[in-house]
């Protein structure tokens, strides 16, 4: 008989994926997590089902494994839908949706300007 390949997952699974494992004959390891490692997990997952959207654009499949990870976040840090509802209005009244699909390229600041600093410290942007 050949020897077992162990792979080491090291990340949250939906709840019906490890007893899915056990029915094909894998063999997980699993643990619950405590408070503070289940949010650093729901945030690791939020990016892993981002990633794998921006993959797969059209998947809605994939577009509804990210909401499913944000409402459990949001579960976990008390907030009701009905809340997270009522957050996503506000700020869409606050700053607006992106129906108008502005794409700022870039923005001439004055030296002085408050901004001017938070820019600087964010590698995502090029300061000339």
């Amino acid at each position: 008989m050949e020897r077992r390949v162990t792979v080491h997952l090291n990340k949250l699974v939906a709840n019906n994926v490890a007893r899915d494992m056990k029915d094909k004959g894998q063999n997980p390891t699993i643990r619950a997590l405590d408070n503070d490692e289940y949010a650093q997990a729901l945030l690791q997952k939020m990016l892993e089902e981002v990633n794998e959207l921006i993959a797969e654009p059209a998947s809605s499949k994939e577009l509804a494994q990210v909401l499913l990870v944000i409402e459990e976040y949001a579960k976990h840090r008390g907030l009701l839908l009905a809340d997270l509802d009522r957050l996503v209005k506000q700020c869409r009244a606050d700053k607006g949706g992106f129906d108008e699909r502005q794409y700022v390229e870039t923005i001439e600041l004055n030296p002085d300007d408050p901004w001017l600093d938070y820019f600087r410290a964010d590698d995502r942007y090029t300061i000339e």
